[in-house]
């Protein structure tokens, strides 16, 4: 029988899962990759749970044990295989117009872009950006100065922002730029 705080942690977990699900989805790029990361991720909390303590947010604990199951997951034999995005269209039925294709493509080219980040700017960008925490929340779920947050997300925002502009943009502003010359100045 739970005791009524493992009851309510329980249903704090339940409250949570979206959130979780969200960032697990964010770093794993799959469906598939997430929902084994979520689980692995309850399942350690759940077997640590003696280590949180009561009056500390249950949410950056969870974020940090979910960050740490990825890293060291991605280091063993079984999961060296690069996530690749799902490639399942979730769409509605009927309802498919040349609006929603464009939308959905833009936000697969946009999960592609974030997948692509380097590690580190991917998880700061996704607990910032995505999850709306604070760059102190996310200092404390990653255990680093809020300097080296601020860096790292300034880093992914660039990455991005040149990735989205179109090609004929980056072109123009690679030429050099012509001054006309006049009266010897």
């Amino acid at each position: 029988m739970l005791d009524q705080r493992t009851r309510d942690i329980h249903q704090q977990f339940v409250g949570l899962m979206p959130r979780l699900r969200r960032f697990a989805a964010g770093l794993c790029n799959n469906s598939h990759d997430a929902d084994d990361l979520l689980q692995s991720t309850y399942a350690r909390a759940l077997t640590r749970l003696q280590q949180w303590q009561d009056g500390t947010h249950l949410d950056r604990w969870l974020f940090r044990i979910m960050h740490t199951v990825h890293i060291n997951s991605r280091q063993t034999s079984h999961y060296r295989q690069q996530c690749v995005a799902d490639s399942e269209v979730d769409m509605q039925q009927g309802g498919d117009t040349r609006q929603e294709v464009e939308t959905w493509i833009s936000l697969q080219q946009t999960r592609r872009m974030i997948a692509g980040l380097p590690e580190e700017q991917k998880t700061v960008l996704l607990l910032v950006s995505v999850e709306g925490m604070s760059y102190k929340e996310a200092a404390d779920v990653l255990e680093l100065p809020i300097g080296t947050i601020t860096s790292r997300l300034a880093r992914a925002r660039i990455s991005l922002a040149k990735a989205m502009t179109p090609a004929s943009t980056k072109a123009q502003r690679n030429r050099p730029l012509l001054r006309k010359v006049a009266n010897g100045r």
